[in-house]
């Protein structure tokens, strides 16, 4: 029985860490201007450069990772709903365990 508690204890830590990282992948916006470019930029070349690769392997390149369609623009507001989707499911599943 300790142990199960234990187990469920770390799933919940867990499930709040990964939140955790979540929430500081949005927090991008709050930076200062220049910082807040700065890193979108780092992360859409990233994207691209993994959208390059797909595409030379002939597999289909993922969103937000095609240089060809891709935007900022469009990009940050994927990235935003799929964040806070994840973390208001998460936090739905934490806030209804005993």
């Amino acid at each position: 029985m300790v142990w199960i508690c234990q187990q469920e204890a770390l799933l919940t830590l867990l499930q709040v860490l990964k939140s955790l990282v979540h929430c500081s992948d949005l927090s991008n916006p709050t930076k200062p201007l220049d910082l807040y470019r700065r890193w979108v930029e780092r992360v859409m070349q990233e994207f691209f450069r993994q959208g390059d690769l797909e595409r030379e392997q002939d597999l289909d390149v993922s969103p937000m990772c095609d240089r060809r369609t891709a935007t900022i623009e469009k990009s940050q507001v994927s990235l935003r709903y799929i964040a806070l989707t994840y973390i208001l499911s998460g936090s739905i599943v934490l806030l209804s365990t005993p």
